[in-house]
């Protein structure tokens, strides 16, 4: 609002001008009956009510200076769906967190142990030792273990090389690659959720999600990962291997995902605000400006 004088017209009878030391209206403002500008209208006192209220040049409906805002009751629904979302998105990355951990933990042992029970059974061989085929079996792996030699000192250093040699190494490495790609973008949404947290929370929580859903299969191995049915008789080579060092393996998979999940909490933030700090526009930021609100930053300008 501001003081001014404006000369009377005796046409415009429905809102008359400014008179000396009459307030006008400043600012866009629309009239809600036909959306006629505003601005510069003479501001009246209602003298019933008291209430203030300029009259609108074209069709000389009166507008209140001081409304109700008819957006409020949909910026509360807004706040509403936006909290129901937030929580749904931490339960859904909390439930592909657990789903993706537990899917390759389950999967590692096996793969993992066909290529290490060949290095074991090339180091029995090279001791001397001769292998037992069982009747519908061709693999070298499914051939009878030799209990006695794998709990001798060299079957048991036999069970340390074999954990080293670089067949099973690689199969491992590929499926911790693997594993990367899927469980990154739940990492960094999980970093997203506890973005509100110090940096030792959003750390205990998003490393600590894959190490539990790990320990989940590492603490019942008969359920999740023992290879056919370990107690039968006879007891292959694969099998022997598989149950005895499928721990280590496994161990390695949720130390992997624990350590991208430390990461995810660490980086989530940052990243997805730099990331929307490219994409968008400094005027378009203060859509998404609680990611920087949310850490004590300023939305950047630049």
């Amino acid at each position: 609002m501001n003081s001014e004088t404006r000369p009377s017209s005796p046409t415009d009878l429905a809102s008359p001008p400014a008179a000396a030391g009459r307030e006008t209206l400043l600012g866009d403002r629309l009239c809600m009956q036909c959306f006629h500008p505003l601005a510069g209208r003479t501001i009246e006192r209602d003298p019933a009510t008291g209430l203030l209220f300029v009259r609108c040049g074209e069709c000389a409906t009166a507008s209140a200076l001081f409304e109700y805002p008819t957006a409020a009751p949909w910026v509360r629904r807004f706040q509403t769906v936006a909290i129901a979302s937030f929580a749904f998105l931490a339960l859904a990355v909390v439930g592909a967190i657990f789903g993706i951990t537990v899917g390759f933990a389950s999967a590692v042992p096996g793969f993992v142990a066909q290529a290490s029970t060949a290095r074991v059974v090339e180091l029995f061989d090279e001791g001397g030792g001769l292998l037992e085929p069982v009747v519908g079996y061709e693999r070298v792996q499914d051939t009878i273990a030799d209990s006695v030699w794998l709990a001798s000192d060299a079957g048991k250093s036999a069970m340390r090389a074999a954990r080293s040699d670089a067949r099973p190494l690689l199969v491992l490495t590929g499926f911790c690659l693997l594993g990367t790609l899927a469980i990154a973008p739940f990492v960094l949404a999980a970093g997203l959720v506890c973005m509100r947290r110090t940096m030792v929370t959003r750390v205990c929580v998003c490393g600590g999600l894959p190490l539990i859903s790990g320990l989940t299969v590492l603490l019942d191995p008969n359920r999740v990962w023992q290879p056919a049915v370990f107690w039968s008789s006879p007891q292959t080579w694969h099998t022997w291997v598989t149950f005895h060092n499928s721990p280590f393996f496994l161990g390695v998979v949720v130390a992997w995902f624990a350590f991208l999940g430390i990461v995810g909490g660490i980086v989530g933030p940052a990243f997805v605000a730099r990331f929307f700090r490219f994409v968008l526009p400094p005027r378009d930021r203060r859509l998404v400006a609680w990611l920087w609100h949310w850490r004590g930053k300023p939305v950047p300008l630049d």
